[in-house]
């Protein structure tokens, strides 16, 4: 019995690679393409979201109106002045408080006068205060806690005169010179090779004879009087 051979085609295989290679082409032709548009879609949203998103308001410590009732009440000396203040310096003064009610009594009566005393500060007190601050961090406890004992001694008018000697002289101002007295100036002499500017300073400071409108000599350099033709 013989079997019937199958005749294969020779131009098949080739058509049939053709077609498998035009839909791997064409499948990573679009789906390249779909990658692209995701990822411009992705963008666009992510521009839009950034245009629509508010702008963020500045970090800002609150006014005294917007501080809480138990605040107002510890910070009250500072009520006046708690406005003007900077966003930092408030940020440190209720950062101060926070634990005022774990504080023994005499340490919330220090504590309240260093307000008083704050609000009672000019403009340029209060940054010498900080200065002075600055520099108190270099000492111990010990010399810090005597030296705050003698500020709160001093009475209003000692404070001040403090604060004005130990204010710093600013850097680089120039120091104003004296005048010299007059009479350690020295006399220019005129002569013939002296300028005009020179002949019309000396004859300012020189005395003028009004009959013959000639400078007079210096008393030192005058002849002396002939007595009786000797």
């Amino acid at each position: 019995m013989q079997h019937a051979t199958r005749k294969v085609d020779p131009e098949r295989p080739a058509c049939h690679q053709w077609w498998v290679g035009m839909a791997i082409g064409l499948l990573a032709l679009f789906g390249g393409w779909g990658s692209a548009a995701a990822a411009e879609t992705a963008n666009d949203a992510a521009k839009a979201a950034a245009i629509a998103a508010p702008a963020l308001p500045p970090m800002t410590a609150p006014t005294w109106a917007d501080l809480a009732e138990n605040e107002k009440q510890i910070l009250q000396p500072l009520a006046s002045v708690w406005d003007d203040m900077s966003t930092t310096r408030r940020r440190k003064w209720r950062s101060i408080v926070k634990n005022y009610a774990q504080l023994s009594p005499a340490d919330q009566a220090k504590l309240r006068a260093r307000m008083q005393d704050w609000a009672l500060l000019s403009t340029k007190d209060r940054q010498l205060a900080r200065l002075n601050f600055a520099q108190s961090k270099s000492l111990n406890p010990q010399d810090l806690a005597s030296n705050w004992e003698a500020y709160q001694s001093l009475s209003e008018a000692d404070r001040k005169a403090l604060a004005v000697r130990t204010v710093p002289a600013p850097a680089g101002a120039a120091i104003a010179p004296k005048p010299i007295p007059k009479e350690k100036l020295a006399t220019i002499a005129v002569t013939r090779h002296s300028t005009e500017a020179e002949r019309a300073t000396a004859s300012a400071e020189q005395p003028i004879d009004r009959k013959t409108l000639l400078p007079l000599r210096p008393a030192s350099l005058a002849k002396p009087a002939l007595n009786g033709g000797a």
